[in-house]
């Protein structure tokens, strides 16, 4: 909170010394205008009828409160790839524990995905959720379990590890290969709860740069 105040009275400094006329500053404000009309030009604006509080939300986005919680769905057009949509069991599980993230832990979450905490106007943009990870063998599934879901900020796309087919193709080798029981399929469903928040959170936690390595035994963090 601290940083945050003298973080805004900096800034509300730096306004005053350059960018009031008082201080000389109309130059930045016919620059500044001449760099939006370039980019929407005045016919445009026109056309549109748009108010000045209609161009803040162009520019700047709809006003926003991190503390409001929000549906990814509902602010989002959000595609899955085919793999994800005929894998139900990690479907439903996703969005079950996302749709639990408190407010604060649903803005790392959208920070992770999009590069920014702040919600696009509802509709407008999509987020995209991609299963391309191919695990060859067993080993490579026991592979799955320790990497962390990644992302692609520029186009909001989450790539997510097949938690399920992983958890599911490691247990009935622990059995020896026998059937999938119901028995076996709910307590499998439970721990994949259990590994998607988990993971979510590391990815959220430390997604702050490139450097973020994909396999979590490289981070020297224990896997379940």
């Amino acid at each position: 909170a601290v940083l945050r105040e003298a973080k805004e009275r900096y800034l509300m400094e730096h306004v005053r010394e350059f960018f009031t006329f008082s201080s000389g500053g109309s130059w930045q404000f016919r620059d500044i205008r001449a760099g939006l009309q370039a980019t929407i030009p005045l016919p445009v604006l026109a056309a549109l009828r748009a108010s000045p509080e209609d161009l803040s939300d162009i520019v700047c986005g709809a006003p926003d409160s991190s503390s409001d919680d929000f549906d990814f769905r509902e602010v989002f057009q959000v595609v899955l790839d085919p793999e994800l949509q005929s894998c139900t069991e990690l479907q439903d599980a996703f969005w079950e524990v996302v749709d639990g993230l408190c407010p604060a832990d649903k803005r790392l979450l959208l920070l992770f995905i999009t590069g920014i905490a702040k919600l696009p106007a509802k509709g407008t943009e999509f987020m995209t959720i991609e299963m391309p990870f191919l695990p060859l063998g067993l080993e490579d599934q026991r592979k799955i379990l320790h990497m962390v879901p990644q992302s692609h900020t520029c186009d909001n796309i989450l790539e997510l590890p097949n938690y399920y087919e992983s958890l599911v193709k490691i247990r009935l080798a622990e059995t020896g290969g026998g059937p999938l029981t119901d028995e076996m399929k709910a307590g499998i469903e439970v721990e994949l709860r259990h590994v998607l928040r988990r993971k979510i959170q590391i990815a959220c936690e430390n997604a702050l740069g490139y450097g973020l390595d994909s396999v979590e035994a490289e981070t020297g963090v224990e896997a379940p």
